[in-house]
């Protein structure tokens, strides 16, 4: 589970995080390379001012990628209330097979989440993304 604690001006948050459009363009840059930096990550926390500035502290959680069975590339982002957004893409088709958001499953000391599920047989394949006491320390046992 990668979660970072990150400073960013309030411009760039609201912009990466909403869509808005920065007050200042010098801005826009610094998203740019936030994004560049981090790749695909979620907010999973509000911003918090630092007083003085005009920059905010916030947490993301960034996502983490597996490659499975020589074709198949797994990326999950873990979030809050026990959920997590699952992407899966076959490399052989180049077709995305999954894009949504998730339970966590617990089972033993993990959470996992489905990747396939195959319909003629009624089977699902899962893989662990994280344990639960790290899941509990970042977001609380609710």
């Amino acid at each position: 589970m990668k979660i970072e604690t990150i400073q960013l001006t309030g411009d760039s948050f609201y912009y990466l995080r909403d869509g808005e459009e920065p007050i200042d363009p010098d801005n826009l840059e610094e998203a740019e390379e936030f994004k560049s930096l981090f790749g695909n990550f979620r907010f999973i926390s509000e911003p918090e001012p630092i007083v003085g500035t005009d920059m905010v502290e916030a947490k993301i959680s960034i996502a983490e990628r597996k490659k499975i069975a020589g074709q198949f590339i797994f990326e999950f982002i873990v979030l809050p209330n026990k959920k997590a957004r699952v992407r899966v893409f076959d490399l052989k088709t180049n077709y995305e097979e999954r894009n949504q958001i998730q339970d966590l499953e617990p089972m033993g000391d993990a959470y996992w989440v489905e990747y396939r599920y195959h319909s003629n047989s009624r089977c699902r394949d899962l893989l662990p993304v994280c344990k639960i006491h790290e899941y509990e320390i970042c977001f609380g046992k609710n």
